[in-house]
């Protein structure tokens, strides 16, 4: 049977607590959430796992949630310093940071050779679609930057 978030999971007493414990995690979260309009920072709970032993390994791993399972879902999830999916990460977000890029290096390619600004060359799509479709690849992660990449 799969165990449920708060068998495995327990929170901190305070934010300070879990400070002691991942300062720069901490840190790193609450500085997300102060940038947000829909979360407060006196609202936060951080959670640590009464499974995790002193080497820092998993001891339920056979039975572990699935949040824990499918954990890190895209490459801008917080991580703890020196986290094993630190190299998985960079990679990820090269990975979105090349597909922002080249989107919008077509966009720009199309706009250089359309005649007269509105139409793309071949006619069948209008520049106007085209910057829609490069907005809409940007929008999840603009509080990454993705509008600069």
């Amino acid at each position: 049977m799969q165990p449920i978030f708060l068998e495995v999971f327990e929170p901190f007493p305070s934010i300070e607590e879990a400070r002691k414990a991942v300062p720069d995690q901490v840190d790193q979260v609450l500085q997300q959430v102060a940038g947000r309009q829909d979360m407060k920072v006196e609202d936060v709970t951080f959670y640590h796992c009464r499974y995790v032993t002193e080497e820092g390994l998993c001891s339920i791993y056979e039975r572990r949630p699935k949040c824990c399972q499918v954990a890190p879902q895209h490459g801008w999830d917080i991580m703890p310093p020196g986290c094993g999916f630190e190299g998985w990460q960079f990679l990820q977000r090269e990975k979105h940071k090349s597909d922002i890029r080249k989107l919008k290096e077509v966009q720009y390619r199309m706009e250089i050779l359309s005649d007269d600004g509105i139409n793309t060359p071949s006619g069948t799509r209008t520049l106007q679609e085209l910057r829609e479709v490069v907005a809409e690849a940007i929008q999840p992660w603009l509080r990454y930057g993705s509008d600069l990449w």
